[in-house]
């Protein structure tokens, strides 16, 4: 009686072994973000998903990745991370100094500017609703990111305040 076992037939054990080594690789381009989602309020809603579906293909140098929120986008590995309907920094203050990128004031922590490792969270100030830019280390400097974003947020939000 014949043995149907791949130890006996070695170019089914050698197809055996590429297709679960292709799986595996695989298996670690499709993962999956985590990123807490926004609540906007009912009257930022809207706009935000807006603001999300009519974002571009790519970021900077980054492609768009799937992302299961209407709220959220998502861009490049380590993941660029946009949140719309966010609330304003805690770190923000009347002395907070803002950063103005194609007619759209960004906060950023200081001490995010001042460490190069850090991940970097840049938030629009004086605009409904408000949208939050997170940087990983390996992403910076966000000039590109900043840029196109900006030109996205300025036709999709309105300013309530410019950034003094």
């Amino acid at each position: 009686m014949k043995s149907s076992s791949l130890w006996q037939r070695p170019h089914l054990m050698v197809g055996a072994v590429v297709w679960c080594a292709l799986a595996l690789a695989l298996a670690g381009c499709g993962r999956s973000l985590h990123i807490d989602e926004p609540n906007p309020a009912v009257a930022d809603a809207e706009a935000c998903q807006t603001l999300i579906s009519g974002l571009p293909d790519t970021l900077g140098d980054h492609d768009r990745r799937e992302v299961k929120s209407r709220y959220v986008a998502a861009y490049g590995d380590p993941a660029v991370i946009i949140r719309c309907g966010v609330t304003e920094p805690v770190e923000f203050g009347p002395l907070s100094s803002c950063q103005r990128i194609n007619g759209v004031d960004w906060f950023v922590p200081d001490n995010q500017i001042a460490d190069a490792e850090a991940t970097l969270v840049a938030t629009t100030v004086g605009r409904t609703p408000q949208v939050e830019l997170t940087i990983p280390p390996a992403h910076r400097p966000p000039d590109a990111e900043l840029v196109d974003l900006s030109n996205a947020i300025k036709s999709q939000t309105r300013s309530d305040k410019p950034c003094v």
